[in-house]
């Protein structure tokens, strides 16, 4: 698949998730630029992007939702595509993440793979260890630890988890890393 995703997020979810689900797409930001999830509309996949700024999604089948993420009814707008499991959550929402990450979680879905972007090579370690703690205590798993950039090296930014009864302990582990690019992440996964 052509990746749209800024670090391959899209390419990771297409490789647990081969056929087309459902997806929560919060921070969405431009419409295809280092999206998230356009890659995945492509491969035939719906869902819901939610950005505080208005962009021209008039070529994405999404459904649009532009305000604060924090200020949404996730109950309300998620049934219109999926019934109480979703494919993939992205929270790419810089500082906000840990409380757009709670309000997502808190809506009474499933999510069977979440990407979570901390940015601890400019923040610090403080909202990564809240974000893994808030994860670990829900059941998921993290499955990529301190995702790098290939032009960032050393400067993790996000981690990557699944849900792990959706995902078989072969799977989950053919899917593990800890401080990889992520260009070696999808490579290690088609092996």
């Amino acid at each position: 698949m052509k990746s749209y995703s800024q670090a391959g997020q899209d390419e990771f979810v297409s490789l647990l998730l081969p056929t087309p689900e459902t997806f929560l797409d919060i921070g969405s930001a431009h419409p295809d630029l280092n999206s998230n999830s356009y890659g995945l509309e492509l491969l035939g996949w719906k869902g819901v992007c939610v950005d505080r700024t208005e962009h021209d999604y008039s070529f994405r089948n999404a459904i649009t939702v532009f305000k604060d993420a924090l200020d949404i009814d996730y109950e309300s707008i998620l049934p219109e595509i999926t019934p109480w499991i979703v494919g993939y959550l992205s929270v790419d929402t810089d500082g906000d993440s840990l409380s757009c990450l709670r309000a997502a979680l808190d809506s009474g879905f499933r999510f069977k793979v979440i990407t979570v972007e901390h940015d601890s090579y400019k923040r610090g370690g403080q909202l990564r260890d809240k974000e893994r703690s808030e994860l670990s205590y829900r059941g998921y798993k993290m499955v990529c630890e301190d995702v790098c950039h290939p032009e960032i090296m050393g400067m993790p930014f996000e981690d990557w988890w699944v849900d792990p009864i959706f995902f078989t302990e072969r799977n989950i582990v053919k899917s593990t890393f800890r401080n990889y690019c992520y260009t070696e992440i999808i490579e290690g996964m088609k092996k």
